[in-house]
């Protein structure tokens, strides 16, 4: 599931609890409940999902940091940052690449993993757009 559906559909189950919480507190106090209400608490959670959605789905994209040095000169400089300024818990290595994500299955589920792949005389590390910068300076 690409990114943007993720938290897309994150926001929309918070927007849908607001809008039955609105809609239980409306149909209570009869004098308040009018169509319109239903109308503008629909349009207010639609303001705010959809924009939610957009900028968090932009932070979380993934992009590529190429850095010009071994991963052996590295390795302890990119766990420290993942482990440490990305959040990650989760370390799991797969031949010449290097994953790390999140403990537990609703943020790895949301979030995009920090893979870093060796290429013996340089490294590139997919991370998510929030904390490229992160990286960067190792270059």
């Amino acid at each position: 599931m690409k990114t943007f559906k993720r938290y897309l559909s994150v926001f929309m189950i918070i927007g849908v609890i607001i809008f039955a919480i609105g809609f239980v507190l409306l149909a209570i106090d009869k004098t308040y409940f009018k169509w319109q209400m239903v109308i503008a608490l629909l349009a207010a959670i639609c303001i705010y999902v959809f924009p939610m959605s957009l900028y968090l789905s932009s932070r979380a994209s993934t992009v590529e940091v190429r850095i010009n040095k071994s991963k052996n000169e590295l390795i302890n400089k990119i766990d420290d940052i993942s482990f440490n300024k990305c959040n990650r818990k989760n370390k799991k290595e797969v031949g010449k690449e290097t994953i790390y994500s999140a403990a537990d299955k609703f943020s790895a589920w949301l979030t995009n993993p920090v893979k870093v792949s060796d290429h013996d005389e340089y490294v590139i590390v997919e991370v998510p757009k929030a904390y490229k910068k992160y990286y960067t300076s190792l270059a």
